[in-house]
């Protein structure tokens, strides 16, 4: 029994460092390889000599032999002071049951983008890292680590709890910033799948302890208080004992970009462009002669100087006109501040010599009010730019060249010529359908029963009376430039007739409501069809000038030339749009004219991430027009990403941009956080794995004397027949 409580009670606390032990053979190793060098050479004149050294031999063996074991000797002494030893107290060496069980500890780390905050140069990421990293060397002998990243999605860095601390300090040190915010939800479930399968897991302690390490950004920490995640967390708590420490601070400073509204993102190049960017003050105090910069591609177009008063937004116009032909990306950025990755807000434009729009017409002669209201100057006589077509040769016509394709109140529309139009637009094309008393409604009907295009069922004409208009707080880019323009006429236009309509069953996507009739029906709607959009106008612009099927007397109004042109650059930014992300949005495209033949060939597409590095896609659909569709998910960092097509070195910027929910840094309480039952661990340094010194300052003073007098005698002993065959 007392040569158990004696190893109960003794201990190292760094015992790999014995291995330095093995260093005492070498005073061993060199005696014998110096003794095998030794010759034996009988000459006569020294018979006399050798008589005089067999009387010393015995002690110059002993002497020597005493100096080979003081040098191993303070090998082994070292080796054993490095590996710290330590001696525990009466209790804690007669009880074996004192010392610490092991545990799974799983590390769930917030990296949503507020953790990116910076308070005297270290970031809060930065924070969790150093504390998790503390609680990893500290922890017992026994104790195994997972390692999670709460982000969007979540990601389990180190999935399975493991021994190996260098690992676990090496995945939390890998661990960045993910723009895309925090999806807490599947986080915790993350969490709760990994600590049922490390119980289940009999080569791993039972007992599992969570620390969660979060600035507690109300914006996702708020639904676990009252939301989707509060039943996940409770139930998390009540599993495994739970620790949440809150790294964000009661004041924080921080400006931020959070809007930038061109007039327009597909732009005809020396027509000039109005850029409305709105910066805020999230801090609490003035922050004068903010500069606001505009730039495009990098390059500063323009700079302005505001005064920001706390919590206050302010909004700053530009004025440029664009030269180079191509898509290209503005930005608006802020001067740099605590929290970096909002100062930046940006978009991308394509610039083009012009733009064409294919009008479709019943008869010819009928589209030409419409086609002088899109270039009312006729300033470009180009034919293209804005050309009409009967209703028979949209059979034959190419369409993929026309970015906006414009059906003028068709009285016939057959089912390969809906058939082709449904492919235009899934393609990423754009169609305006001005729906008046000409369209079949029943033949509508038939078609988006199989191929849904429109979005909606075609109902019947609403009765023949004057219909006011609801722009609806002018919050569709189709309207908003009549905001604030009460005599611009966009709310007397006369409408007679409309269409009424109900949501298609089949729709792929909701609608949007751009223009509304007063009592509660939609004027103009616009709805997604795959990669493109379709604009209805519910009432076909009209003269007005007959009586009988006269639907409105819209072409007539002051307001019709910038309402139709804003219906036509709605229609082609829709699809420029799409080049335009925020953070955790796959980016989504295709090859035109591709050679590829079949998705199998790789390496036909290249995307540059905001980091540098490069990553090849493979080709996903082959489309009816011969392109390849492709899809790259990567985008948790916010920045510019460049697709390139390797075969014809065509590019395609996409800006990425965070969504600017956790600008205003406001963190929860953990007073408001559900009540976790389970009882959450202390993190402690534990006593295994503290120093000699601390546990037994005298058992360490001890080792290291001993070292002291054996180099002490060593050297003498060394000196002495040193100086005796000197």
């Amino acid at each position: 029994m007392q040569a158990g409580y004696l190893l109960a009670a003794a201990g190292l606390a760094s015992a790999w460092m014995l291995w330095w032990s093995a260093a005492a053979a070498i005073p061993i190793l060199l005696h014998y390889l110096y003794r095998r060098r030794q010759r034996t050479i009988r000459w006569a004149a020294m018979q006399l000599l050798l008589q005089v050294v067999e009387r010393e031999a015995k002690r110059v063996r002993l002497e020597q032999l005493l100096l080979l074991i003081l040098r191993t000797l303070i090998l082994v002494v070292l080796a054993t002071a490095l590996a710290r030893p330590f001696w525990h107290s009466g209790d804690q060496a007669n009880s074996a049951s004192s010392a610490a069980p092991a545990n799974n500890w799983i590390i769930a780390i917030d990296v949503s983008y507020s953790m990116g905050y910076r308070v005297d140069a270290e970031s809060r990421l930065q924070t969790a890292q150093r504390r998790a990293a503390e609680l990893v060397e500290t922890a017992n002998e026994g104790d195994a680590f997972a390692v999670v990243a709460l982000g969007r999605p979540p990601r389990a860095a180190i999935a399975s709890p493991t021994y190996d601390r260098q690992a676990v300090l090496t995945e939390l040190g890998r661990l960045v910033i993910n723009d895309a915010g925090c999806d807490l939800t599947n986080g915790l479930q993350l969490i709760s799948d990994i600590g049922q399968r490390a119980q289940q897991d009999s080569g791993l302690p039972s007992q599992v302890h969570v620390l969660i390490l979060s600035d507690l950004g109300r914006e996702h920490w708020q639904a676990s208080a009252e939301g989707g995640s509060h039943q996940a967390l409770r139930q998390l708590g009540e599993k495994y004992p739970v620790e949440i420490e809150a790294l964000g601070d009661e004041t924080t400073e921080n400006l931020a970009v959070i809007r930038l509204q061109p007039s327009a993102l597909r732009v005809v190049a020396g027509e000039s462009l109005q850029i409305d960017a709105t910066v805020r003050n999230y801090g609490t105090r003035t922050v004068e002669q903010v500069p606001v910069q505009l730039t495009l591609d990098g390059n500063t177009l323009a700079s302005q100087r505001v005064d920001l008063k706390p919590q206050t937004e302010q909004l700053v116009h530009f004025d440029f006109i664009p030269t180079a032909i191509g898509p290209t990306v503005l930005a608006v950025t802020l001067p740099t501040d605590r929290l970096l990755v909002d100062n930046t807000l940006r978009q991308v434009i394509d610039v083009r010599n012009d733009f064409g729009v294919l009008i479709v017409e019943q008869q010819a002669g009928e589209s030409r009010v419409l086609r002088l209201s899109l270039r009312p100057d006729d300033s470009i006589t180009d034919v293209k730019s804005r050309s009409a077509v009967s209703i028979f040769e949209l059979s034959t016509i190419a369409l993929e060249p026309w970015p906006v394709i414009i059906l003028n109140d068709l009285a016939s529309l057959d089912e390969n010529q809906h058939a082709r139009l449904e492919r235009y637009v899934s393609q990423g094309g754009a169609l305006i359908c001005m729906l008046g008393p000409r369209s079949p409604a029943v033949r509508w009907n038939e078609y988006e029963a199989v191929e849904p295009l429109l979005g909606f069922t075609m109902l019947e004409p609403a009765p023949e009376q004057i219909w006011n208009i609801d722009p609806l707080e002018y919050k569709s880019p189709i309207v908003s430039l009549f905001e604030g323009f009460p005599d611009s006429g966009l709310l007397t236009t006369p409408i007679f007739r409309y269409w009424k309509i109900q949501p298609h069953a089949l729709r792929s996507a909701p609608w949007n409501v751009d223009l509304a009739i007063e009592q509660g029906g939609p004027l103009i709607v616009t709805h997604r069809v795959g990669g493109g959009t379709v604009i209805s106008l519910l009432s076909a612009p009209q003269s007005g000038a007959a009586s009988g099927d006269n639907w409105n007397a819209m072409a007539t109004w002051p307001s019709f030339v910038p309402l139709m042109q804003r219906l036509v650059q709605s229609a082609m930014d829709s699809g420029a749009a799409d080049n335009t992300l925020r953070a955790g949005q796959p980016l989504v495209g295709k090859i035109k004219n591709s050679k590829l033949g079949n998705p199998s060939n790789v390496n036909s597409l290249s995307i540059t991430k905001p980091d540098a590095s490069e990553t090849r896609l493979d080709a996903e659909e082959i489309l009816p027009d011969g392109s390849v569709r492709w899809t790259f998910p990567q985008t948790q960092q916010s920045g510019v990403y460049l697709a390139r097509q390797v075969s014809t070195d065509k590019q395609q910027p996409f800006a990425v941009n965070v969504d600017g929910s956790e600008s205003s840094l406001q963190s929860m309480e953990l007073g408001e956080l559900p009540k976790l039952t389970a009882p959450p661990p202390a993190i402690e340094v534990p006593q295994a794995f503290s120093s000699g010194a601390e546990s037994s300052p005298w058992l360490a003073r001890g080792w290291l004397t001993l070292l002291g007098l054996l180099l002490l005698t060593e050297s003498c002993l060394a000196w002495g027949l040193g100086r005796r065959v000197g």
